[in-house]
């Protein structure tokens, strides 16, 4: 059967169907369904009912992957290349409420390790158990956003650095218990606030709850511009909302949009998702 794309929104974000992820894809297969990730952004492919070891192996068709400290969350024996998104423990109870465990921080809009030097390509998430309700995961597409810019906000924000903070990012999602040694673990990094794509050349912005301070700016400077951009690139017509299904698996290009969670009942319905993510290319400065 052959591939078909569908968009899901008019600005970005697909749906792939005739693909079947429990077999190795064939060149033309990759070949089509990267077109179609360059192009979109997100992708979704129904229908996935995959284990870790196909997950992983579809991953790397994108490139070589991360390695997560999140894949023994609860001391769980799985492969380093997995990150676990849950609210359940290894012996199937729920975390309790505000758990860290759960990464209430995924709430904000962000990119994935945009506080890295070399900051992630792609995210591909795979839904193993879904609530009835909630825990849908939204999606802004900083291309769009970058083009529907005004041209004078265009050239006021092209070439400017940014500093990424996780620990600052954290804090102001609420966690306070960062120790020393993750701080040293994790300084701020540089990251160019206008990204071309690293494919097609397309720029993009490059924002997100990780986003601390423009180098050489003020703080209540820098604040009240990444926020108006923030504000411009999450208005309702830039986002897609993806309601999951069990055994989705969905994919989404760091470079071009950010993504936050939504909230469910996390204390009375489990939800866990395996990710892999696909290592970037260099550095953005």
């Amino acid at each position: 059967m052959a591939i078909t794309i569908t968009s899901l929104d008019p600005y970005f974000a697909a749906e792939a169907r005739g693909v079947d992820l429990r077999n190795p894809i064939s060149a033309s297969d990759q070949a089509v369904l990267q077109a179609a990730f360059d192009e979109h952004g997100v992708l979704v492919l129904p229908d996935q009912d995959i284990d870790d070891d196909q997950q992983i192996a579809y991953s790397k068709g994108f490139g070589d992957l991360e390695t997560s400290i999140h894949y023994n969350t609860d001391g769980r024996s799985g492969r380093p290349e997995l990150s676990y998104i849950g609210n359940v423990d290894t012996k199937g109870k729920l975390y309790p409420s505000g758990d860290k465990r759960s990464q209430p921080g995924t709430e904000r809009w962000h990119s994935d390790r945009s506080f890295k030097p070399v900051p992630a390509y792609a995210s591909i998430l795979s839904a193993r158990i879904i609530p009835p309700t909630g825990g849908e995961t939204e999606f802004a597409d900083l291309r769009g956003a970058w083009n529907a810019l005004p041209a004078d906000m265009q050239q006021r924000a092209d070439g400017l650095v940014v500093e990424h903070d996780i620990i600052k990012s954290r804090q102001k999602g609420g966690d306070q218990n960062t120790d020393e040694d993750e701080q040293k673990r994790l300084p701020t990094v540089h990251q160019a606030l206008v990204r071309p794509h690293p494919k097609n050349g397309r720029k993009a912005l490059y924002i997100g709850a990780h986003a601390a301070q423009i180098v050489g700016w003020s703080a209540a400077k820098s604040n009240a511009f990444l926020q108006e951009l923030s504000d411009h690139a999450t208005q309702s017509k830039f986002v897609y909302r993806h309601t999951w299904r069990a055994h989705d698996l969905v994919m989404w290009d760091n470079t071009r949009v950010v993504h936050r969670r939504r909230p469910w009942n996390s204390t009375t319905q489990p939800r866990v998702l395996i990710r892999t993510t696909v290592a970037g290319d260099g550095p953005t400065v």
